[in-house]
């Protein structure tokens, strides 16, 4: 380590040291008092804005945060639900923080919702004003129409009558004297709630999860005892609990810079450019690098050589000597000379590939969670003794098997300082899902191994998870189909693999649908075909992307049912697999 390295650490370090020195966090606000006080001259967050690099430093932070939140006590917005809904930015970030030192409810919108949506959930939440980026301003100003004195404030330059200007709003504040003593006169305690953030769409309504500040800090707190990184790379949406929590609250407090990726597209070129030592990621960005690796090497003949040096190394590590950043210069080259330390969750992991990734140079931490646990319940950080475990119970949370089988197996129950007290204004989501001594029911199915560690084994009920960690419920999409197709009588949505042109496969969502036969009088396989497939494709139109079926198959005899006519799904999926006919496309180029 070079003297000037050596310097720059031990000034981090004695930073890191005062913001940690008062004990566990209680509050958001005291995360931000923290931040301010101990870092004060330093960078904490850069974007990229109108194809130029801004940084912005924590002195800028902290005066935009409190600028902000008394303006949002002018507009009579203290202690209100507020929505933000926009792309990742400096902005976004502000706004979350304006609301939440003070005690307003930030709520979280999903900025991959059709505008109904964004509409019904800040309904929902009861919010009284929203930030919205130009894409929500229609959605925004709907809310108006019943709501008079809704308020829109934009997170974009965009001006547009009915929403107010970012920057007009937060200087709308009076002097510096007066919103120091209004923030000084406002500061939340540990069980007031700091968001409301929304589970993904389901049969019924969206359950609007509630995250206390205490919630939220108890993983910060634990995060920042485990991480040491300097900058961390922003990639997933911020909406997101894990983003949120994981990536921008905790490279906050620890002061490692963090960098908001602008396009998922410009990822690896963004990565080049601010050398990233952190990011978390769900298992498609982590696959997309295995991807990367794998393809470059091939292409350049040098698979079985790599695959061979893969060998060598972890040899060589099982002794204790690692010099993975010297047999994989190439691949470390081609990630901005730093391979970043990646918290993979949301979603299952394919664990062959976490380990190569991990065998190359990145250093891959796996976690388990859910936004109910503000996300993470458990967490591993030793993939190469438990490659197929989610890890251990974080400092706080309890974990325990409810009702195992045989082999160890059952539902997952939490319980602990990180866990939600409840959904907003939902008795019925709260009954189910907590138990009378204070245990709440995951959904997932998971056994505990003599060492403590935690493996999942399975997803309650019908749930879809995607690679990039969206929740789906297949009968939200069956009910989409059936509801606008005039000659498709029932269908059956599930995840299947698709082969891409370039080689490899995708995890994408397909059907099987049962045809009303008299519609199709007369006609041939292929003129079914298309038709099917253009009706899939239209209802397509009617749900985000995230949610549109790919690939479909179709029936017009009765798909198989249990004696009460509920029908089979496991059967359908198989008949899915065993029928000639070939798949049809949903997908238009």
């Amino acid at each position: 380590m070079t003297g000037q390295n050596r310097a720059f650490k031990n000034r981090l370090k004695k930073c890191r040291d005062t913001a940690f020195s008062g004990g566990g966090l209680i509050s958001i606000r005291d995360l931000f008092d923290r931040v301010r006080n101990a870092y004060s001259g330093r960078t904490c967050i850069i974007e990229k804005k109108d194809k130029t690099t801004v940084a912005y430093s924590v002195d800028r932070f902290a005066r935009d945060v409190k600028q902000l939140s008394y303006a949002l006590e002018n507009a009579g917005l203290t202690g209100r639900h507020v929505g933000i809904v926009g792309e990742n930015s400096y902005r976004w970030i502000v706004a979350f923080f304006a609301l939440t030192t003070v005690g307003s409810v930030a709520v979280p919108i999903d900025k991959e919702l059709p505008d109904s949506d964004v509409v019904k959930l800040l309904k929902k939440a009861d919010a009284s004003a929203v930030f919205c980026s130009a894409a929500y301003y229609s959605a925004s100003l709907s809310m108006k129409k019943d709501i008079p004195d809704f308020k829109c404030i934009s997170l974009s330059d965009k001006k547009r009558d009915g929403i107010a200007d970012f920057d007009k709003f937060k200087s709308s504040a009076s002097s510096y004297l007066q919103t120091e003593e209004f923030f000084k006169s406002r500061t939340p305690s540990a069980d007031d709630i700091a968001v409301i953030i929304f589970t993904s769409g389901t049969t019924g309504a969206n359950k609007g999860v509630t995250l206390t500040h205490g919630n939220l800090c108890a993983n910060v707190d634990f995060l920042s005892k485990m991480i040491d990184v300097r900058t961390v790379f922003s990639v997933l949406p911020m909406n997101h609990a894990y983003e949120l929590g994981c990536s921008v609250l905790t490279a906050i407090y620890i002061n490692a810079v963090l960098y908001i990726n602008d396009r998922l597209r410009n990822l690896q070129k963004n990565i080049n450019e601010f050398h990233p030592e952190g990011m978390t990621a769900v298992p498609l960005i982590a696959d997309a690098f295995y991807d990367m690796i794998m393809n470059e090497s091939e292409k350049l003949g040098k698979k079985d050589r790599l695959l061979k040096a893969v060998k060598i190394s972890d040899s060589l590590r099982n002794h204790g000597v690692d010099l993975r950043k010297f047999i994989f210069k190439d691949i470390v080259d081609s990630f901005g000379g730093k391979l970043p330390l990646i918290a993979c969750g949301g979603a299952s992991v394919n664990a062959e590939k976490m380990k190569f990734l991990d065998d190359t140079g990145f250093k891959i931490i796996i976690g388990y969670g859910l936004t109910e646990a503000s996300p993470l319940a458990a967490v591993n950080f030793d993939i190469r003794s438990h490659p197929d475990s989610v890890g251990l119970p974080v400092n706080g949370c309890e974990v325990k098997i409810d009702s195992p089988s045989r082999d160890g197996s059952g539902e997952i129950f939490i319980r602990g300082k990180n866990v939600t007290h409840g959904y907003y204004n939902d008795e019925e989501s709260n009954e189910k899902s907590f138990t009378s001594d204070g245990w709440f029911k995951t959904g997932d199915f998971g056994r505990i191994d003599n060492d403590g560690y935690l493996y999942i084994t399975g997803r309650k009920k019908n749930l879809i998870i995607l690679d990039n960690g969206k929740n789906i419920y297949p009968e939200e999409i069956e009910n989409t189909i059936e509801e606008n197709s005039s000659f498709i009588k029932e269908s059956v949505v599930f995840q299947t693999q698709k082969e891409l042109d370039g080689g490899g496969k995708a995890n994408v969502l397909a059907a099987v649908v049962g045809l009303i036969p008299d519609a199709f009088a007369g006609k041939n396989t292929d003129e079914i075909m298309q038709t099917v497939s253009d009706e899939i494709y239209r209802v397509n139109r009617l749900l985000p992307g995230y949610k549109r079926v790919h690939e479909v198959k179709f029936v017009l005899n009765p798909m198989p049912k249990t004696s009460t006519m509920k029908v089979i799904r496991s059967d359908v999926i198989k008949l899915y697999y065993d029928l000639d006919r070939s798949k049809i496309s949903c997908t238009k180029k």
